[in-house]
């Protein structure tokens, strides 16, 4: 599979298309000149929802 990191890097893992369209934890193994090389280091992540913060406007 094919994802994006927190800072837009393109990285490259192994899993089945069940995880298509989720985010997910991969472990960076190795680096290439364009992308990252990785493994699933754990199935999801649960799904953030908004931070209720006082006096935030």
């Amino acid at each position: 599979l094919f994802g994006k990191t927190e800072n837009m890097r393109n990285t490259h893992f192994k899993g089945d298309e069940t995880l298509i369209g989720q985010i997910v934890n991969v472990k960076i193994t190795g680096a290439r000149g364009n992308s990252l090389m990785g493994e699933l280091h754990s199935p999801n992540i649960p799904p953030r929802g908004l931070l209720d913060v006082a006096g935030a406007v």
